[in-house]
């Protein structure tokens, strides 16, 4: 008896944490089925193809990846907007789609092959 009421109240507490982890929704399938991956997130240049390589790993492992550009969603905008450093989002990422923000982020943080020879000879 005592055993019952300790795994119901466990069983409750975790149905409930279950639900109001990503906030207040009407339908509860959705906010199972939204998740934050555990990426690192993107702060600086030297962490950009790490992130790029995990991001694109996850994001084709769910469906949301076509290409060489992410699908459009707004679970995808959430995934991408949710791997960054606060300093790294922008207050045009709001209206942007989720194809522009990756492209923005790639223009900003990717190093080409010249960019990396030149930077080994300015030291």
């Amino acid at each position: 008896m005592v055993f019952r009421s300790i795994f119901r109240f466990f069983q409750n507490l975790f149905r409930s944490v279950k639900y109001s982890i990503m906030g207040d929704c009407a339908d509860a399938k959705l906010v199972s089925r939204v998740t934050v991956p555990p990426i690192p997130k993107l702060g600086d240049m030297h962490m950009y193809w790490v992130w790029r390589m995990l991001i694109k790993s996850y994001l084709d492992a769910i469906g949301l990846w076509s290409g060489n550009h992410p699908k459009e969603s707004a679970h995808t905008k959430f995934v991408l907007l949710s791997t960054l450093e606060i300093w790294v989002v922008r207050r045009e990422y709001d209206e942007m789609s989720s194809r522009s923000i990756f492209e923005d982020l790639e223009e900003r943080y990717a190093i080409t092959n010249n960019d990396k020879r030149d930077s080994m000879y300015n030291f």
